[in-house]
């Protein structure tokens, strides 16, 4: 299967799961129809600390990497948007981001 194929949320799966992040893997969440956009605030130096904010843990950075291939993950700009992958607990359970906007995907 041609990996550009993979939804974002099963890329990003399975590159933590190669690069050995088990724990991150089981909470990557499948698409579940609704995006979050998160506006880059002044004092947001990098993913990590965006990763912070909207998750609570700045080891997720990756999955918000993945869902913005555009963007330098060290080179964020106020009033910049991102893409927010909603995440799952291990029991399944969504988890919304903090401090993000909703946005339906039709």
């Amino acid at each position: 299967m041609d990996r550009r194929m993979i939804a974002p949320a099963v890329a990003a799966l399975a590159i933590l799961m190669i690069g050995g992040c088990a724990q991150q893997a089981e909470m990557a969440a499948a698409g579940s129809g609704t995006q979050w956009v998160y506006t880059v605030q002044q004092g947001d130096a990098d993913l990590r600390t965006v990763s912070g904010k909207v998750y609570g843990d700045e080891d997720h950075w990756r999955i918000i990497a993945q869902a913005n291939p555009d963007v330098e993950p060290s080179e964020l700009e106020p009033g910049q948007e991102l893409m927010i992958p909603e995440l799952a607990d291990r029991q399944g359970q969504s988890m919304t981001p903090k401090g993000c906007d909703r946005m339906e995907v039709y």
